[in-house]
């Protein structure tokens, strides 16, 4: 395992949540399907689209946690201009 873990993660799953996505934006496109969660128990007002959070729930699928992407991806970044500054 790298320095970077939770990418490490990402890649060895990124053909499987390609596929979903693909699969899910097919059926969208093809049948207008809508994936919801409902968060209202009173009224539909509660009902969302997944489009906006689509990537969040295959993450969590995925067993990744973004908040440490992110972090990694900072770490990365400062690693990098470290280097660049080295020359």
């Amino acid at each position: 395992m790298s320095e970077y873990p939770e990418h490490d993660k990402l890649t060895a799953v990124n053909d499987k949540t390609a596929a979903i996505h693909d699969f899910v934006e097919w059926m969208m496109s093809t049948y207008h399907a809508r994936f919801m969660t409902y968060r209202d128990t009173e009224d539909f007002e509660g009902w969302t689209e997944p489009d906006r959070y689509f990537d969040v729930w295959l993450a969590e699928w995925a067993d990744i946690d973004m908040r440490k992407i992110e972090d990694e991806k900072r770490a990365m970044l400062a690693k990098q201009r470290e280097l660049n500054e080295r020359g």
